[in-house]
């Protein structure tokens, strides 16, 4: 029986509990007039269906709390996912800074090289024996 009440959401199973207690409370006051036929099969009927309604109000009120749960376990994996994201970005931006630096650095270190070449006679070849080995990769 749980498959089937899983099939709803809990304020559904709870409402459906609700008109079953109702209709059950109303049938067994139905058997309690003497006069109206059928009394004994109405108020059996009236008892199973306030059994039902209990079931499915227990029922619905567990639902409910198992679904409160799982949404707080979401709430918990967003909230990691995010503590990571921001750590991701934060050391991406960390990085990006140190990259710009080293950048700046080598940009400056470039030009330095560049007016010093320009600075030598045009008379000769520019590169010296340095210059060659840097561009080799030499020490």
């Amino acid at each position: 029986m749980g498959w089937l009440l899983d099939l709803f959401p809990s304020w559904t199973n709870g409402l459906a509990g609700s008109t079953f207690a109702i209709l059950g409370i109303a049938a067994l006051f139905y058997g309690f007039i003497p006069a109206l036929p059928f009394r004994t099969v109405v108020q059996v009927g009236g008892a199973l269906a306030l059994a039902y309604a209990c079931y499915t109000t227990g029922y619905a009120g567990a639902q409910a709390a198992c679904e409160a749960e799982q949404l707080r376990a979401e709430l918990a994996a967003a909230q990691r996912d995010l503590s990571i994201a921001k750590s991701a970005a934060k050391d991406a931006s960390r990085r990006a800074h140190v990259l710009d630096e080293t950048l700046q650095a080598k940009q400056e270190r470039l030009d330095d090289y560049e007016s010093a070449i320009a600075a030598r006679p045009d008379t000769r070849c520019p590169l010296t024996a340095d210059d060659l080995r840097g561009v080799r990769g030499g020490p």
